[in-house]
């Protein structure tokens, strides 16, 4: 397994200006410090819910399950690490829409259970797959406001790990 570039790397390579259209055309504006370590955070916090996300792929009994949380967990840090684009118009492609859903909670159509996971598991998922979904419309004002989406995902995480198992052999 690859190991993923750091946070600061991929905002290295962003383009710090953001471009917002007047009557007169685009106007390119530096961004400012707190978005920047707004950006910053975004890709942190995707890599991390990514993480436990493709831990829990990991604890699942069935390879289909598997392949869906990783689907998740994939789609989650795609998101929050590379689609919230500055100037953009907040829109993600559909494929990722319709991998951000609830259908996580119900697994692969071929396996013949659900995912094996706690309600507060099944909870954080929810919360960070639809907090997700929404950062690049959030942001479209305010690139700072990608805190607070943050802040929730972390929150979420808290809840989901709360009484996480350490090995795929611990669950109930």
């Amino acid at each position: 397994m690859t190991t993923p570039p750091s946070a600061w790397s991929w905002l290295d390579l962003a383009d710090t200006r953001d471009e917002s259209t007047t009557p007169d055309g685009p106007v390119e504006r530096e961004l400012t410090s707190d978005e920047r370590e707004a950006l910053a955070r975004a890709s942190v916090t995707g890599q991390r819910a990514a993480d436990w996300i493709r831990f829990l792929a990991v604890l699942q009994d069935n390879e289909d399950n598997q392949r869906v949380l990783e689907q998740y967990a994939g789609a989650v840090e795609q998101v929050l690490r590379r689609e919230i684009i500055p100037g953009s118009d907040g829109e993600l492609v559909e494929e990722l829409r319709c991998t951000l859903d609830a259908y996580v909670l119900l697994g692969s159509v071929q396996a013949a259970q659900r995912p094996q996971l706690s309600a507060a598991e099944r909870t954080a998922l929810l919360a960070v797959g639809f907090t997700a979904l929404s950062a690049p419309r959030v942001v479209l004002n305010d690139l700072t406001d990608l805190v607070p989406l943050c802040e929730a995902i972390d929150q979420a995480l808290l809840i989901g790990t709360a009484t996480q198992p350490t090995a795929p052999g611990d669950r109930p």
